[in-house]
């Protein structure tokens, strides 16, 4: 692993910087010209960057980095997708997520994962971190809202097989074992007042992926209990 040249995107927070300090690796600069990362054949290259508002300048401005990442050469592709691109509803970033996929789909050797809710160390301050590390807190979400949880040294671990064995497709990687904000907050002993809005998370077969990596062996709880550890 060491040996190999490898690039990752979106390395100023979440999974992209918890990857770099994992996988020895270069950081990409979207500031820096384009030319400087076209003169190294990398063995593989991350894309983590990803824009999550609702800007559409901002989304625009994703795609094309995306759009450009496409055209370095590498021998391996990674692009973190996400399962919300399996809902009904549309979003900006569901949309940016689609079209990643769609400008990566023509490489030989990519390999595409669409993952759930994700915890871990650089994570956004959002309303599962707020939950988990704070307690006490006021949110949108309703009690009933339903996550399952994978983590980012998970997504890690399987990044490294498959680059060591050059697994290729797209995998779900989320756990089966939804569970309520109501539960989370009981189990963590935290005083959360919610609000009414019910956010069902998106669902979807891992069956391919447990072929690989055996997700279901812990929960969704026990996930978040090693995680809040880490925090």
């Amino acid at each position: 692993m060491q040996k190999k040249k490898i690039l990752i995107t979106g390395t100023s927070s979440g999974l992209g910087k918890f990857l770099n300090k994992e996988i020895n690796s270069v950081k990409f600069n979207r500031k820096k010209n384009l030319s400087q990362y076209k003169k190294n054949s990398w063995d593989c290259i991350i894309h983590c960057g990803a824009y999550t508002g609702n800007s559409v300048d901002e989304i625009y401005e994703s795609i094309y980095t995306t759009y450009k990442i496409s055209k370095l050469k590498s021998k391996k592709f990674i692009f973190i997708s996400s399962m919300i691109t399996e809902e009904q509803n549309t979003s900006l970033y569901k949309i940016s997520k689609l079209i990643g996929e769609n400008i990566f789909k023509k490489k030989d050797h990519l390999l595409v994962l669409k993952l759930g809710s994700t915890i871990g160390k650089y994570m956004r301050q959002n309303t599962i971190f707020k939950i988990i590390k704070n307690g006490n807190v006021k949110i949108g979400l309703s009690k009933k809202s339903l996550f399952s949880f994978v983590s980012f040294s998970e997504i890690s671990n399987f990044i490294k097989i498959c680059i060591k064995k050059d697994y290729v497709g797209s995998y779900n990687f989320l756990r089966e074992d939804f569970i309520t904000l109501d539960k989370i907050s009981k189990k963590l002993n935290k005083k959360i007042k919610f609000g009414n809005y019910v956010f069902k998370g998106v669902s979807g077969s891992n069956k391919k992926l447990n072929k690989i990596f055996n997700l279901e062996k812990r929960s969704s709880m026990d996930i978040i209990y090693e995680e809040t550890n880490r925090f």
